[in-house]
């Protein structure tokens, strides 16, 4: 049997991975769930951009605002 902390240090393991943590999130927002649905959302996340419209047929991914760290290294 494992203990409290073998436990614990399984679960840190498993959410180190950044697309398993994406998926929970994306559970977290969404009560009902898809795999289009949450691999377009996991991708904009990944690529650091924002879906938007309502039908998921018609997708359009809008390029993110420029932080301020990028404007420094212009």
């Amino acid at each position: 049997m494992q203990s409290e902390d073998d436990s614990l240090d399984a679960v840190y393991d498993l959410l180190s991975e950044s697309r398993r943590r994406y998926v929970l999130y994306y559970f977290l927002d969404n009560e009902h769930a898809n795999i289009e649905g949450l691999s377009l959302q996991i991708a904009a996340w990944e690529q650091d951009v924002t879906i938007t419209g309502s039908d998921m047929e018609s997708v359009i991914y809008s390029e993110p605002v420029a932080s301020s760290n990028s404007d420094r290294h212009r």
